[in-house]
């Protein structure tokens, strides 16, 4: 559901597994899961990687939509 909701918003984000070179390079960074949903990482091996949080947030907003509209077909389905 993250990376479908960057695509639409038009933000690159990248899947897999990274160098701590690889994340401070990066303009954000974030991890997500079933629990936490989007979350901004604010350093690895105790150095700040640089995130202001503004393309998470809207990732998060735009995670939250997509699972709202999925609860919602579901209960559509089990309901007909």
């Amino acid at each position: 559901l993250i990376l479908d909701a960057a695509a639409e918003l038009g933000i690159k984000a990248n899947e897999g597994r990274f160098k701590p070179n690889d994340l401070f390079r990066a303009d954000e960074v974030f991890i997500s899961n079933t629990t936490m949903e989007v979350m901004p990482v604010a350093k690895t091996d105790e150095k700040k990687v640089r995130s202001k949080g503004v393309i998470t947030k809207l990732l998060h907003k735009a995670y939250r939509k997509k699972v709202a509209e999925y609860i919602k077909e579901a209960g559509d389905y089990f309901r007909s």
